[in-house]
């Protein structure tokens, strides 16, 4: 792992609640990605509920497309369901929302796909604009 994974892990260790994963039906890239995951914030925001979310992008093995890895915070998945689903960009069977175990760490599961050349962001209902 490079000292900025290690470094965002570190960062990023703190209680979460889900460690959940976005996947497109089709191919995605990074630029439009970007947009899509500024766009389900914005929703997020407009919600009102407080949550913590950190975000980072995969390239699937094929290289084709980016799936999303998140750590959520706060009683959001369903809104994140909604927004995936009503949106068009999967089915619900193409997201996954798991209990996060602290013991395993930020590290152990978003950490370690974090490099110069992936998108990553980190929203919170206090930093909104």
């Amino acid at each position: 792992m490079n000292k900025l994974a290690r470094a965002y892990g570190n960062m990023l260790d703190r209680e979460w609640n889900y460690f959940s994963t976005l996947t497109y039906k089709w191919p995605v890239k990074q630029n439009r990605n970007r947009k899509i995951m500024d766009w389900l914030a914005n929703t997020l925001y407009s919600i009102d509920k407080k949550f913590e979310m950190f975000w980072v992008s995969e390239w699937h093995r094929s290289g084709s497309s980016v799936h999303n890895h998140l750590l959520v915070k706060g009683d959001i998945t369903q809104d994140i369901d909604r927004f995936w689903t009503s949106n068009r960009l999967s089915d619900k069977k193409f997201i996954s929302h798991i209990e996060y175990e602290k013991d395993k760490g930020a590290n152990f599961y978003v950490a370690k796909y974090l490099d110069k050349n992936i998108e990553y962001d980190y929203i919170c209902s206090n930093l909104k604009t």
